[in-house]
């Protein structure tokens, strides 16, 4: 069996590149996190679910961004 990723694809170079394969991809590394949702309203996620892709989020808590006010006690 082969596998088969990208990284940061848009959901038209995922329809493009798809269209080409004879197996499916596997996976799509979007950056996705608490400050940056935008894949999942842009098209990005509809186009990975349309072709059973799944996503693979990096910096999913934003690179430490949501924990920068937090102070130690």
């Amino acid at each position: 069996m082969l596998y088969f990723g990208v990284s940061n694809f848009t959901p038209a170079q995922i329809e493009m590149l798809q269209s080409y394969l004879t197996f499916p991809l596997v996976t799509n590394q979007i950056e996705l996190s608490l400050f940056k949702n935008e894949s999942l309203f842009d098209g990005t996620a509809d186009t990975l679910m349309k072709h059973q892709v799944g996503p693979m989020a990096w910096s999913p808590l934003g690179g430490g961004k949501h924990f920068d006010d937090v102070r130690t006690l």
